[in-house]
């Protein structure tokens, strides 16, 4: 009796492995989506912990558009701006401008350095992209987009004003 208790606690432990392993045998995302960058190829091989597999671009999530906004604009940008975006993979005659929303703002400034340009990020989301995108148009991740950020309302005097005032409070500064 003793010896089929000490081969059935074995039994259980190897059990318990046996599972460990397979468990380990299987990945899954947290979501659905496309795969855009895999890094692991090897069948069979290991893989470290916290290492990067691949790349999984969501099918079901809003759109995002990261906007670059230059320094000098970026005081005039704040979360919940409207928005108008336009992919210019497309044909500007026949795809509607879209309506969207700023979301968020980076919280400083980002340097590339292969370009040797400084910007901000406005991440902006569409308001209703099933009505954006009707038709035959699919987005992919990475396709260039023209994003206006309306920041304000101005009248054709203001644009002639501004640069004239914002010299006279330059000139009589010390």
């Amino acid at each position: 009796m003793r010896e089929l208790d000490g081969k059935e606690v074995e039994l259980v432990e190897r059990k318990t492995v046996a599972r460990d392993q397979l468990a380990r045998t299987e990945i899954r995302a947290p979501q659905s989506g496309l795969i855009q960058e895999l890094a692991v190829h090897t069948v069979g091989g290991v893989v470290s912990p916290g290492e990067t597999i691949m790349l999984i671009v969501p099918e079901e999530d809003r759109l995002v558009v990261d906007a670059m906004v230059a320094p000098p604009s970026i005081d005039d940008v704040e979360p919940g701006q409207p928005v108008s975006i336009r992919f210019s993979a497309f044909d500007a005659n026949t795809t509607p401008e879209c309506k969207g929303t700023v979301q968020r703002v980076s919280a400083d400034l980002i340097k590339d350095p292969q370009r040797q340009i400084s910007y901000f990020v406005a991440r902006t989301t569409l308001d209703d992209q099933k009505s954006c995108l009707r038709g035959s148009r699919r987005l992919q991740p990475g396709m260039p987009a023209e994003v206006h950020i309306q920041t304000g309302d101005r009248n054709v005097w203001s644009y002639v004003m501004k640069p004239l005032s914002d010299q006279v409070h330059r000139a009589f500064r010390e």
